[in-house]
């Protein structure tokens, strides 16, 4: 981040802190004088269990929700990337997806969904996405969530939103799915 001329300050929101971090006033001003926010991988379920718990938003959530209403940036990698839209795809491959379709069961095969955090209106957001071979399961999650349209990113590659148009940059590229019949 310094590279590209950001000072940046370290948040660890683990599931060590996830009791605590989310209600703490010096983390939540802390959100509120950096203005942006960046999510690092790790469990997509994990990072929404930490700021809805239950389905309750948190302090910290509506300070990061803020933010990005004054224009800050919110951004992710991996399961930092998964947890921006609503719903979010939580675990299953391609194949599992296709062969099984949706799931509620983390044991059984197939394609597990969740509640995201829908900081991206736009659609469905898979990550690690060519290289996984994920088409499959986004479209299941896509049709299985009725949305029009999803969005696939790989590695060392950034979709950026600014207002209502996207951008793409980095080494492969971002795939976009729309679900609409095609005109015969």
């Amino acid at each position: 981040f310094r590279a590209h001329g950001f000072t940046t300050e370290i948040v660890s929101l683990t599931a060590e802190t996830a009791g605590w971090m989310p209600w703490d006033r010096r983390t939540i001003d802390q959100v509120a004088d950096v203005g942006s926010v960046y999510f690092t991988g790790g469990d997509q379920a994990q990072i929404v269990a930490a700021l809805a718990p239950n389905g309750q938003e948190t302090p910290l959530l509506a300070a990061i929700r803020a933010a990005q209403d004054a224009g800050g940036l919110v951004s992710g990698s991996s399961a930092g990337a998964a947890m921006m839209s609503q719903p979010m795809i939580l675990g299953g491959t391609s194949l599992e997806a296709m062969v099984h379709g949706v799931t509620e069961d983390p044991v059984r095969p197939g394609l597990l969904m969740g509640t995201g955090l829908g900081f991206f209106p736009f659609g469905l957001v898979d990550q690690h996405f060519i290289k996984r071979g994920r088409l499959g399961r986004l479209v299941v999650a896509m049709r299985a969530a009725g949305l029009r349209m999803g969005f696939g990113v790989d590695e060392n590659t950034a979709l950026i939103v600014e207002g209502d148009q996207g951008r793409v940059c980095g080494e492969y590229g971002v795939m976009v799915v729309d679900s609409r019949p095609m005109a015969a």
